[in-house]
């Protein structure tokens, strides 16, 4: 009997310590998107999403959300401490913890197609995908303009990120953007950057500076000084929400237009003699086939070229131009116009 009895407290004790050593382990544990549920550190507690959705969190635990790239989801703040709200493309993701002891954590979920209309200016299907700029939404000065970048997996579901605007006279344009990314700020995560380029609508003028920011900003402000016309903006943003507002003043900042005093041919190609103008910082000189022209003059060899093959070109080219232009061997390169910055 005293060995029966051995030997029963020796598998007792095996189970107590077995189930020790479960608890220590780290589960994966599915988790509902809409209940009271209790977390606790070691677990990892997986939800599970078939479209974008936005997930609002109310706990007092300190947790992270990971996608299954082990990237760390950004949340925007909540009505208070405890709540944070996320907003998550559709997929796997794992929540963990750093609470020793289960600790309540509330969530609830919403299909961002549900509220989308909210959070977008422009909808999807009004403005589908498209890779012209003269595809482009029209904005206005002034308006704020709100959105998602690259939230869906299907192309066709995803909002157009190229815009278009008009100014009737030279101005400052001032842009005031706000991107929260999904994933977190690290170098190894390809949609962090925050790329905006504005291209002037014409076949000829100067390449404007792009503003490329990192990761979240909140109210980031960017200036380009434009002359008067129509203008493509397109956003390449970290894949998240956006918002962003166009302001414009009145500025003397830009360069007056030189004028081309004499153009005559040789047999090292076209010379072009032009006036200076001040606040130029380079000259550029452009042809219908949008080819650089090089030159001995270091402003002129500063010029940052550009042109677009979605443009048609006016046709208002200058005759005294096109004439001295045609007797050169060099025509071909379609030599029009001259520009500074």
């Amino acid at each position: 009997m005293k060995k029966r009895g051995y030997l029963i407290g020796a598998v007792a004790a095996g189970a107590l310590l077995f189930s020790l050593n479960t608890n220590v382990q780290a589960a994966t544990v599915p988790i509902s998107d809409n209940a009271t549920s209790y977390v606790r550190k070691g677990n990892q507690y997986r939800f599970y999403f078939k479209a974008p959705t936005r997930l609002t969190v109310a706990t007092k635990a300190k947790y992270k959300i990971l996608n299954t790239s082990n990237w760390e989801c950004i949340p925007y703040k909540g009505k208070n401490k405890n709540t944070k709200v996320f907003y998550l493309r559709s997929g796997h993701y794992n929540l963990t913890t750093k609470s020793g002891k289960n600790v309540k954590i509330k969530t609830s979920a919403t299909r961002i197609t549900k509220i989308r209309n909210k959070l977008e200016t422009f909808s999807h299907k009004t403005y589908p995908l498209e890779t012209r700029f003269t595809s482009a939404i029209p904005i206005k000065i002034g308006q704020t303009v709100t959105g998602m970048t690259d939230m869906y997996h299907t192309e066709k579901l995803n909002t157009m990120n190229r815009y278009k605007f008009t100014l009737d006279k030279d101005q400052k344009v001032t842009m005031n953007m706000s991107v929260q990314p999904v994933y977190e700020n690290s170098r190894s995560n390809i949609f962090n950057n925050n790329d905006i380029q504005i291209v002037q609508d014409t076949d000829y003028g100067y390449a404007l500076n792009p503003w490329k920011t990192k990761g979240t900003l909140k109210n980031g402000k960017y200036s380009w000084n434009l002359e008067k016309g129509t203008y493509y903006l397109e956003k390449g943003s970290a894949r998240g929400r956006f918002s962003f507002k166009l302001t414009s003043e009145d500025t003397n900042a830009l360069p007056s237009t030189p004028k081309l005093t004499k153009v005559s041919s040789t047999e090292d190609g076209i010379k072009v003699d032009y006036t200076k103008a001040d606040n130029a910082t380079g000259y550029g000189i452009y042809g219908s086939s949008l080819r650089r022209y090089r030159s001995n003059d270091p402003l002129l060899d500063a010029a940052s070229m550009i042109g677009h093959s979605n443009f048609t070109p006016d046709g208002n080219y200058p005759d005294v131009l096109m004439k001295n232009a045609r007797k050169s061997p060099y025509f071909n390169a379609g030599m029009d116009r001259a520009y500074c910055l």
